[in-house]
């Protein structure tokens, strides 16, 4: 119940006489247990509402990084070029996973977050600023054990779960760098600004990327 219909319900129901705080009136309501949801409701709201704005402050959750294996469940195989297969994780829960999701596998590196793969690989990720829209820019890199280094960035969101209130985190975009350096990744003006870049392999061109409630890429 939203805390709006809790304050309705307080306004329509009769007080039934001299019904004390605890005890129901005459008509079986009791004000003490109203007040006590509002309250609870309230409170519960609020602190999913800092948790949001927390994580996505400094891509953390209680203070302590986002896993990169959770950030790593949006990236699909490389040799599908298809999008992400997973578009929402829960951050709160892999709190608890703590087999699955080792604090003590995590490697921090000045500002970059990565995790060693046991065929020899290393999956990482840069926290680099959020939008004005709250959408967390974060540059990812994926080595496969071989010479080459893949690098994406991605355009995440952090929400509250109605139902749990779960830190959950949603992807909303996800572009390959290719030859570009992920160092001069840019966010102004609420955008997300990639660089051109040409290497033997290839030339991209510069890119622009805002986050809003659809992706849309302009020249």
């Amino acid at each position: 119940m939203k805390v709006d219909e809790v304050l309705c319900n307080i306004r329509r129901q009769p007080f039934g006489g001299a019904a004390m705080a605890g005890h129901p009136g005459r008509h079986g309501w009791c004000p003490s247990l109203a007040v006590l949801a509002l309250i609870t409701i309230a409170a519960s709201a609020g602190a999913s509402t800092d948790l949001v704005e927390d994580a996505a402050a400094g891509f953390t959750c209680h203070g302590v990084p986002i896993h990169p294996k959770l950030v790593e469940l949006f990236h699909g195989w490389l040799s599908d070029n298809a999008p992400p297969v997973i578009l929402r994780v829960d951050v709160s829960a892999a709190m608890e996973a703590r087999n699955q999701f080792r604090a003590g596998d995590v490697e921090r590196r000045d500002t970059t977050i990565s995790f060693a793969r046991p065929d020899g690989g290393r999956f990482g990720y840069r926290y680099l600023g959020r939008l004005t829209t709250n959408a967390c820019v974060v540059a990812t890199f994926n080595h496969g054990g071989g010479t080459a280094v893949f690098a994406e960035v991605l355009l995440l969101r952090f929400s509250a779960d109605p139902r749990s209130g779960h830190l959950v985190m949603d992807v909303i975009a996800r572009e390959p760098l290719g030859g570009r350096d992920p160092n001069r990744v840019e966010i102004k003006d609420g955008e997300v600004r990639l660089p051109a870049a040409r290497t033997r392999e290839g030339s991209w061109p510069a890119m622009r990327i805002r986050a809003d409630d659809s992706i849309r890429r302009r020249p």
